[in-house]
């Protein structure tokens, strides 16, 4: 009797397993849903802005041909620049060029720039703008503004410039 016990017990656990899917069950691992998270809304950070400064632009100062000092209707705008470069405080210093046509050698239109850019300091000096603010030189007729060779196109070239230190 223990015989067929056993062969019931053999036969109802097959069927068991038979009935529950043939075995135990291949179980793929999935990996656990990912939380929608909402970021909260960050208020902005207000950091005060300046608004830029606007950089002091100074005029040219033309000359006349193999001339240094400065022609009456070029007074104006010298005066002006110099109204300007008194108003702002927060310059340092202020570089006075001197330029030059192509015409003449090379060494003449060095001095003749050094002496515009001069002419251009003593205007400022007078004035009452400190020696100390002023710094001058010449670029003779190595930098022309404009490279033709015509009589407007020297006009042009022999001219005082200013560059401003902050």
């Amino acid at each position: 009797m223990k015989g067929k016990l056993l062969l019931v017990f053999v036969v109802a656990v097959a069927g068991l397993v038979v009935a529950c899917g043939g075995g135990a069950k291949r179980v793929t691992p999935t990996a656990p849903p990912v939380p929608e998270v909402t970021p909260e809304p960050v208020s902005p950070v207000e950091v005060p802005v300046e608004p830029p400064q606007a950089q002091l632009a100074l005029m040219p100062i033309y000359f006349d041909y193999d001339r240094s000092d400065v022609k009456a209707n070029q007074r104006g705008p010298l005066a002006d620049n110099a109204k300007a470069i008194e108003a702002d405080g927060g310059i340092a210093r202020v570089i006075i060029e001197g330029h030059c046509d192509e015409r003449g050698t090379n060494e003449y239109n060095m001095a003749l720039g050094q002496r515009r850019a001069d002419s251009v300091k003593n205007y400022f000096v007078n004035y009452g703008i400190p020696k100390t603010k002023l710094s001058t030189v010449s670029y003779g007729e190595d930098r022309p503004v404009d490279p033709g060779h015509t009589e407007e196109a020297w006009a042009r070239n022999r001219r005082a410039e200013f560059i401003i230190q902050k």
